[in-house]
């Protein structure tokens, strides 16, 4: 990989995984105060009827984004043209979830989803109007600028959201907050962009030509992944719901935060070299390798610390998730190791195949949520979703053979420290609390969570750092990441 790339694409993974953790930042002191403010049931509802809208929504998601992005020859016309069909989509989809908002009320039981619906259709219509220039961050490695652009339109969600739910203390909080965060897209899309979009339709077969298999995929995908919440929600009411949901998005921190901001950096990468087929296969192996590196000492330290987690940063009301959060965080592992997957069928312009694999995962989860959630509540269903995510391994692995010739010793090649290295950091830092437990107060625990993290750090570079060098130094992401720290302290 000529070494211009090479630099382009590291440093917008760092940029886009700053933006994560800052994100995810944000995300915690907000869980924080609104945990504190609303009940499990406000979360539960509006969990409730974003799962309908997702699915309504499914109507639109062509992406659009990636047509642009994979396509290298480009012009004004393509981004008009998926500018205006962004935005006719989200107005058909805005009406179709205004008609569902009763129907959906009468389904859940709960009248509350009616008005809620309605009010979330308008933050749908109005995030079809975001500027599509916007997308040329991407396209053009200039990772810089969608950081600042995602991170703006976080803070003002965020300032909103909290500001409403200290005046009312109810689920409107959350309500009002999505819909601010669509107008602040919005607006921002125009001001850190200077395209101007104009109606058009003249490349409308292209976009939709590479974009029909994306709305099969996204479908497949969208319903798998809603499935937990429509079940939960039909079965168990927005209380259980809530909990679970709130479970789910601290637990899915390896895969929502640091790996997706990877593969949302390394896609025009893989768009630049998918002509080479040995190049494209290193770099993917690479970026397993440091996705496995980065997300397996989360995950483990979410399984390890969320005893003393959940009651510091939820309350004691919040108790119950945390043995949901403790299956959940390995599950968010796998799906983490496995979503670079998609991005490499797509630069190859080969979508049908995650489509194929998609509807693997969707035919293996649903029935099994079905199953675990009637006979076994929410933890069934956490259960039921590591056991899928199990399940589709050799699924994953199937079809990257056929696509790369990867074998399976290349996969465990880049997997495996990391994987020891957090199973043994995970181990290390429990039995540091189960002694902490013992020896303090409980006035004392955030000195112990944080004593436990900073344990867990310094264990899970020891233990990497120890198999890397009995493996004889390979070339891998702990030597990549070697290099950059030797050259960071280098100019100092």
């Amino acid at each position: 990989m000529p070494a211009s790339l090479g630099t382009r694409i590291a440093a917008g993974a760092a940029w886009m995984v700053i933006f994560r953790l800052l994100d995810r930042s944000i995300g915690i002191v907000s869980i924080a105060i609104l945990a504190r403010l609303l009940l499990p049931a406000d979360f539960g509802l509006v969990a409730m009827a974003s799962a309908i809208i997702a699915i309504i929504e499914l109507l639109s998601a062509f992406n659009f984004d990636m047509a642009l992005i994979q396509n290298q020859q480009t012009t004004r016309a393509h981004y008009d043209t998926a500018w205006t069909l962004n935005v006719a989509m989200a107005g058909a989809c805005a009406l179709l979830v205004a008609a569902a908002a009763f129907p959906a009320a009468a389904f859940y039981g709960d009248q509350r989803l009616g008005s809620i619906m309605l009010w979330l259709s308008l933050a749908t219509w109005i995030r079809g109007f975001e500027n599509v220039g916007v997308v040329a961050f991407r396209k053009e490695l200039k990772l810089f600028r969608e950081f600042q652009l995602l991170l703006t339109k976080r803070i003002v969600t965020f300032l909103v959201t909290v500001s409403i739910a200290l005046a009312v203390r109810s689920y409107w909080a959350l309500v009002l907050g999505i819909l601010a965060g669509s107008v602040s897209g919005v607006g921002l899309s125009y001001l850190f962009h200077p395209f101007r979009p104009r109606f058009a339709l003249t490349a409308r077969s292209e976009l939709l030509h590479f974009s029909k298999w994306r709305v099969f995929d996204n479908i497949l995908n969208t319903m798998a992944t809603r499935a937990v919440d429509i079940i939960i929600g039909r079965s168990l009411g927005p209380g259980p719901l809530g909990l679970f949901g709130l479970a789910y998005e601290i637990s899915y921190l390896p895969s929502s935060e640091l790996s997706a901001p990877i593969n949302r950096a390394v896609f025009p990468a893989y768009a630049k070299v998918a002509s080479d087929q040995a190049r494209l296969r290193e770099q993917f192996l690479d970026v397993l390798g440091l996705t496995a590196l980065l997300t397996a000492p989360v995950a483990f330290g979410i399984t390890a610390i969320a005893p003393l987690l959940v009651p510091l940063l939820l309350g004691d009301a919040w108790r119950e998730a945390v043995p949901l959060m403790r299956i959940l965080a390995v599950a968010g592992l796998l799906v983490s190791l496995r979503t670079n997957v998609g991005y490499v069928f797509l630069a190859l312009g080969r979508s049908r195949l995650l489509v194929v694999m998609t509807a693997a995962r969707f035919g293996v989860t649903v029935p099994a949520l079905v199953f675990g959630t009637l006979y076994f509540g929410t933890e069934g269903a956490a259960w039921t979703i590591l056991g899928t995510s199990v399940a589709i391994l050799p699924i994953t692995h199937f079809f990257m053979h056929r696509v790369l010739g990867i074998r399976w010793t290349e996969h465990g090649g880049v997997l495996w420290r990391p994987a020891v290295g957090a199973i043994g950091m995970a181990l290390a830092v429990s039995e540091f609390l189960a002694w902490t437990e013992q020896g303090f107060a409980a006035s004392h625990a955030v000195l112990a969570l944080a004593s436990a993290v900073a344990l867990g750090i310094v264990a899970y570079v020891l233990f990497t750092s120890v198999l890397w060098a009995a493996s004889g130094f390979p070339q891998s992401a702990e030597a990549r990441i070697s290099i950059a720290l030797q050259s960071f302290v280098g100019r100092q």
